[in-house]
């Protein structure tokens, strides 16, 4: 038999020479898993195995990795190498599970590295302790097991199919063999670990988004049927008590009643076309015409229909605020440059006047009772205008830059900015400001109602119209919203 005859002779060294070049290739290969797909830890263990199973001579076998290497009988009894914590990964050669758990349950964890169970004489069983640093990010669950810094090879052969008067020489002559390939097979299973541990990083960080999304989800449909009820639940209640009570309420508390109901009603009609207005600007629906659009006009017009304007300075005159808000609009001439002709751009004039709209009234909402929001209108045509402009934005925008810079070399822009003295937004919030949805403070008992999509919806019109937008801003000293638009 061939088998007979490989055990008559000792292996000679270029067989050895061979395998320790093919499992440096291998290691190469568990390299290229930290930055490929071609291969897996599961198919990379099963060439690990059988190119060992190839040098012994020997018949079947497991390869066993285990993060718990203390008592791996017991483990092995216990979880029946199912236990993927304990067990990440197992492959096996013609080798059954069962084979497997049973010969693991007869290794004997304080001894030594080679070992043949009594009952199993046909079975040779190498332990390979590797050292590992853990790679451990921020937020891993420290329970885990995964993060230990010795992890456990156990290759388990077996000769089951040897003659018996051939086995003692078969597994003498592997006592002999295996310590001349540790190293070489550490090194592969050092690789093989840390494509395991990236593994798992990469499936908890797939884990947090999801869980994350799910969460955003749920606060997202709170936030929208929060914004929903509460108009709904004025127009219910006083609904009700006019028709219940229409005989006991005097004529000036039914007026009273029927603006709440308008004015609820008005806020319902606004929730749901913001919603439609950003489903629209989403799915590329939204009908853009372009048209000469004098930006001082517009300007002027949306802070007419926000509060009575009159001349430069607006002023919010309400019965109940005793300190109101005021606007301050400032048209500012570049240099030599006259801007009282007005600053004209090309863009759909409704949807520039809704950018407006929501940059007015997220200063507004966010404004102390008698501050003061100030609206400014540039028209930047100079060269050092421009170039101061691209100094700028190149200042800020690795951290509040919330849309790529146009190419504002090729002319004259016009910059829109509304400044308000509110509490400013942290540095942490302005990379998401811009997002559908996302509201600093995302509970539902908050001083400034809505659902998070003003921003949103202004930073997709920026876009339409091939602008830049962003925003400067300092806890505790306001916000400033820039636009910059071609003229």
């Amino acid at each position: 038999m061939k088998m007979q005859a490989s055990w008559k002779s000792k292996r000679t060294p270029l067989e050895v020479i061979a395998a320790l070049t093919d499992f440096a290739r291998l290691s190469q290969q568990a390299s290229a898993l930290l930055a490929s797909s071609l291969e897996t830890p599961d198919s990379l263990g099963l060439k690990i195995l059988t190119r060992l199973l190839s040098l012994c001579y020997a018949d079947k076998g497991a390869f066993v990795l285990s993060f718990q290497g203390q008592d791996i009988g017991r483990l092995a009894v216990l979880t029946s190498l199912t236990d993927q914590l304990v067990f990440p990964l197992i492959v096996r050669y013609k080798m059954s599970g069962e084979t497997a758990t049973t010969a693991l349950a007869l290794f004997e964890s304080d001894g030594l590295d080679i070992q043949v169970p009594a009952t199993m004489p046909h079975i040779l069983i190498w332990r390979r302790a590797i050292s590992m640093q853990p790679m451990q990010p921020d937020g891993w669950d420290q329970s885990s097991e995964k993060l230990s810094q010795v992890a456990c090879a156990y290759f388990v052969l077996d000769w089951s199919e040897t003659e018996p008067k051939f086995l003692e020489q078969a597994l003498l002559a592997e006592h002999d063999l295996l310590p001349l390939l540790a190293d070489a097979i550490d090194a592969v299973i050092v690789n093989v670990l840390q494509a395991l541990r990236v593994r798992d990083l990469e499936q908890l960080a797939d884990h947090r988004a999801e869980r994350n999304n799910e969460l955003l989800k749920a606060e997202l449909l709170a936030t929208v049927s929060h914004e929903l009820r509460s108009p709904l639940a004025s127009i219910k209640g006083y609904t009700t008590t006019l028709l219940r009570h229409s005989q006991h309420i005097s004529s000036e508390e039914r007026h009273e009643f029927l603006i709440a109901i308008g004015s609820a009603c008005n806020r319902l009609e606004t929730i749901v076309n913001r919603l439609l207005e950003v489903s629209q600007l989403e799915t590329k629906t939204v009908h853009f015409e372009p048209v000469s659009v004098n930006l001082i006009h517009l300007v002027q017009e949306a802070l007419t229909s926000a509060l009575p304007f009159t001349g430069d300075e607006t002023t919010a005159v309400t019965s109940t605020d005793p300190h109101p808000v005021t606007y301050t609009l400032h048209i500012e001439q570049e240099y030599d440059s006259r801007t009282s002709n007005g600053l004209i751009i090309q863009g759909d004039r409704r949807l520039l006047r809704s950018l407006l709209d929501h940059l007015l009234e997220n200063a507004m909402h966010y404004s102390p009772s008698g501050g003061n929001i100030e609206v400014g209108l540039r028209a930047i045509r100079h060269p050092n205008a421009l170039a101061d402009l691209e100094l700028q934005l190149q200042q800020v925008k690795p951290t509040v830059a919330v849309l790529p810079a146009t190419n504002y070399h090729g002319g004259p822009l016009a910059e829109i900015w509304i400044k308000d003295v509110g509490s400013g937004i942290a540095p942490e919030h302005l990379q998401s400001i811009f997002e559908r949805f996302y509201r600093v403070d995302m509970s539902l008992v908050r001083n400034v109602n809505g659902l998070g999509l003003g921003l949103s919806i202004c930073k997709s019109i920026v876009e339409m119209h091939d602008g830049t937008l962003w925003v400067e801003s300092e806890p505790g000293n306001g916000s400033t919203f820039h636009v910059l638009l071609p003229l």
